[in-house]
């Protein structure tokens, strides 16, 4: 996997803790992220994995966020915020035509 991909998937995986704890299931987090259910599975036990950390405590109606979980919530909350208003002031930016450098 290149850089550039290990990026867009951590950013994925973030999106996908930030909507397992806000919609406390995993099922309700991968239909918004757009993920199968499994795909959405794999992908939050291998970010777990990745970070050394349990960040859900895997309850028969949903999901509970742990201390490390909620930490990685807070964050993913704010790196998720600032990626779009990069995105929408770079698509600002790019409608004003020429640069000026």
């Amino acid at each position: 996997m290149t850089s550039d991909n290990l990026a867009r998937y951590e950013l994925v995986s973030l999106k996908l803790v930030v909507l397992c704890a806000t919609s406390g299931t995993l099922s309700a987090a991968a239909r918004k992220a757009n993920l199968s259910l499994s795909g959405a599975s794999h992908r939050l036990t291998e970010f777990e994995r990745t970070l050394g950390k349990r960040l859900f405590r895997r309850r028969y109606r949903g999901l509970e966020p742990t201390a490390a979980g909620w930490v990685v919530v807070r964050h993913g909350e704010t790196i998720l915020s600032s990626v779009e208003a990069l995105r929408v002031g770079v698509q600002s930016a790019a409608d004003e035509g020429a640069c000026s450098g």
